[in-house]
């Protein structure tokens, strides 16, 4: 693993969900695990030709577990291949406190880097990969942040043809989505409620977090399913 550690990474912190012990890792890479059973049991869209996909790239990567899985695919796939390439797989995070180590991601060709995606991204990284995926920074970011963000992203990609697509999937297995969504209110409610104002002060909004989960809770014992939906945007880089 090559974790690039850039000068002042932990003073530029941008990350609101900044708990990275080993249990929300565990989260985390459960998430991962539902997004991908949600979205057609794949961590790359069936929309997305998988044949040329070389450079890969994974931003606010947390553990890596997405790009551990996509390398497993192609390396499965690469057999049956007629053309056999070296591929390169990087994950770029604000911090490296969940990278894994380095003997595990060595195994894969994965790399890490500590990467503030509010600021430019080194020019040896720009119009490199074939695929980048971003996944949830919306609830990790400023809304006044979107533009710059999504700007800076633009530039890891390769040139080619623009293109969109989007998919979703309501009402997984019972059990996965009402665990799923008590995890993501935990996880996410007291930031968002601090950043909009909705509670004074962390205690607060702790608080209030909880009381929700104990409704949700309630709920859910009574038999309502929450209607879970994960939508895939798919896009490419015009000319």
């Amino acid at each position: 693993m090559a974790a690039e550690v850039q000068a002042q990474a932990h003073e530029q912190e941008l990350y609101l969900l900044n708990k990275r012990d080993e249990e929300e890792s565990a989260r985390l890479d459960e998430q991962h695990e539902f997004i991908v059973k949600v979205t057609g049991g794949s961590p790359i869209n069936e929309s997305i030709p998988r044949e040329n996909l070389f450079a890969v790239a994974d931003v606010g990567t947390g553990t890596g577990i997405w790009l551990r899985d996509v390398s497993e695919l192609l390396k499965r796939e690469e057999a049956s291949a007629a053309e056999k390439r070296p591929r390169y797989y990087r994950g770029f995070d604000v911090s490296p406190d969940q990278f894994p180590s380095d003997a595990d991601a060595g195994a894969r060709n994965i790399h890490f880097s500590v990467q503030n995606i509010l600021e430019p991204f080194p020019d040896k990284h720009r119009n490199r990969y074939d695929l980048v995926n971003v996944r949830l920074m919306v609830v990790a970011l400023r809304e006044v942040d979107y533009r710059a963000v999504v700007a800076n992203l633009v530039t890891l990609l390769k040139v080619n043809v623009a293109r969109h697509d989007y998919g979703s999937l309501a009402h997984p297995q019972p059990e996965i989505g009402q665990r799923w969504v008590l995890q993501i209110v935990r996880a996410m409610v007291t930031v968002l409620l601090l950043c909009s104002g909705g509670a004074s002060d962390e205690e607060v909004a702790r608080r209030e977090t909880e009381g929700m989960i104990g409704e949700l809770e309630g709920l859910f014992a009574n038999g309502v399913l929450p209607d879970v939906r994960c939508g895939v945007v798919v896009g490419q880089k015009g000319q």
